[in-house]
């Protein structure tokens, strides 16, 4: 049994417990025999002297001394001391250890995961949607933890496509040295280890307080393989990371900024100040500004555009999570066509992403709640056009003619010009005015839809100069009041006396 007294060395083999048990073993060696009795007389007289001198040097009482002697016999007898060196529950299978059983049964559930995250694209090719370990974690019937799925799946030499590099690393040189057999694990490896990973600015993050900073951007990706690309415009706070409002198109157009925009000021108010880049829909250097940077700017807000991704880097962190959880909730979901894709991004993206990410809002924040009607009144913007024979108009290579309220055709002056009316936040329907009277434009073809001017309602007669003249003014003077409402709302809002 000599050849278990073994040292202490630089790779510590032995834990204090063991240590100490192994010198107690060696010291009840040289003092009792097989039975228990006391071998050196000379130094113990007495069994109390025995037991007061282990109390001394190894601190184990009387009691603990007593058991640790049968153990010790029962150490004689076997011929072996590492039962008495070791501790009891060395021996014991923890009760938390996973069974080769289990194991294979988790991988079998992410190999199946696997293969459910395979569809085809919209050139009919079969694509692999990459996900994380957190998203099998969370659609797994789990009785353990995240790290344990990660340990298991990692020593099995299985990876998700957005792993750390160096755990690829590792599991190369681990296939190098071992044989796979089954061609399916091979290729679910290989796709895993060889998916490129897309490249984001690092989060340089400031503490602001909530609403004090929200970053807006857009961001075009296959989200859904069977259509094409698709644009996500998000606003996100700076201070907390919770995802404010988000938005739909194909591309980031005006019609997405003021849709996202007009989300975050229904639900939160305005922020103090707007983060983006240097797109034409938001780009303002101060003093030629945009249909959405000029009111907002007159609301109070700072719009702030930068050509680097570190002027938004919430915003940013939040695009590279997306890209990676996204798709594959879409797939399980079955969410194939753009019109089921536009209402998830409405109703349920905010909510999930602050959920599954534990985003939380702050009930400390700095949005200035206004008045929806307010915030419409201030998106109204104006172009002239010209009235073309046959007394319709051009906009947007859309040929436009007004109708009333009863959707009856109303005449214009021929070759004249009219201001042509917009508000960005409503469905955005142009319109043109007759003093208060609103009439919408409509689509129309001047080849096929003739319009006699003889031929008019009593309340719409051609109009001549004079008359031209005094219904600009009576546009103007509508203009007028209407401002002029927007600044009594805007000081009342502001607690100032008029």
């Amino acid at each position: 049994m000599e050849d278990l007294f073994f040292l202490r060395n630089k790779y510590d083999l032995v834990s204090e417990f063991q240590l100490r048990r192994l010198n107690f073993w060696r010291f009840l060696s040289r003092n009792l025999n097989k039975h228990g009795e006391i071998v050196n007389t000379v130094k113990f007289k007495t069994k109390e002297q025995f037991y007061a001198y282990i109390h001394r040097k190894f601190k184990y009482s009387r009691s603990q001394t007593k058991r640790l002697i049968k153990q010790f016999s029962a150490s004689l007898d076997n011929e072996t001391c590492i039962k008495f060196v070791k501790h009891k529950n060395s021996f014991l299978e923890p009760h938390n250890k996973f069974s080769r059983a289990k194991m294979d049964q988790i991988i079998g559930n992410y190999k199946h995961f696997f293969n459910n995250s395979k569809t085809k694209n919209k050139l009919g090719q079969e694509v692999y949607i990459p996900f994380t370990l957190m998203d099998f974690y969370y659609v797994d019937e789990r009785d353990y933890s995240y790290n344990t799925l990660r340990r298991i799946l990692i020593a099995n030499n299985i990876c998700s496509a957005f792993s750390y590099r160096s755990t690829k690393k590792k599991i190369k040189y681990n296939l190098q040295n071992q044989e796979v057999k089954d061609i399916k694990t091979i290729e679910m490896i290989n796709q895993c280890l060889n998916y490129k990973l897309s490249r984001h600015s690092k989060v340089i993050r400031k503490q602001r307080i909530m609403g004090q900073v929200a970053e807006i951007d857009g961001c075009i990706h296959e989200w859904i393989p069977e259509i094409t690309k698709c644009n996500i415009l998000a606003i996100v706070d700076a201070g907390t990371g919770v995802l404010l409002s988000a938005s739909l198109d194909w591309q980031e157009t005006n019609k997405a900024y003021i849709e996202a925009i007009n989300k975050l000021v229904n639900k939160y108010g305005l922020p103090k100040a707007i983060y983006g880049d240097r797109r034409r829909s938001i780009f303002s250097d101060g003093i030629n500004s945009t249909k959405i940077t000029r009111p907002l700017n007159e609301l109070g807000v700072v719009v702030k555009c930068e050509s680097f991704p570190e002027h938004k880097p919430n915003v940013e962190s939040m695009w590279k999570v997306l890209q990676q959880s996204l798709p594959i909730l879409l797939h399980q979901r079955k969410i194939k066509t753009y019109e089921q894709f536009e209402s998830f991004v409405n109703n349920e993206l905010c909510d999930w992403y602050n959920k599954r990410f534990r985003k939380f809002i702050s009930p400390l924040n700095q949005f200035n709640h206004i008045e929806p009607e307010i915030f419409k009144n201030n998106f109204v913007v104006s172009e002239t056009r010209k009235i073309r024979k046959g007394n319709y108009l051009k906009v947007d290579d859309r040929y436009l003619a007004p109708f009333n309220s009863e959707n009856k055709r109303v005449a214009m002056r021929e070759k004249g010009s009219i201001n042509v009316y917009w508000n960005l936040t409503s469905e955005n329907k142009p319109y043109v005015k007759w003093g208060s009277e609103k009439c919408y434009l409509k689509d129309i073809d001047p080849l096929v839809e003739s319009f006699n001017l003889k031929e008019l309602d009593p309340w719409t007669p051609l109009l001549d100069e004079n008359e031209e003249i005094i219904m600009n003014l009576k546009d103007q003077i509508c203009n007028l009041k209407e401002e002029i409402t927007n600044l009594k709302l805007k000081c009342i809002a502001n607690n100032i006396n008029i």
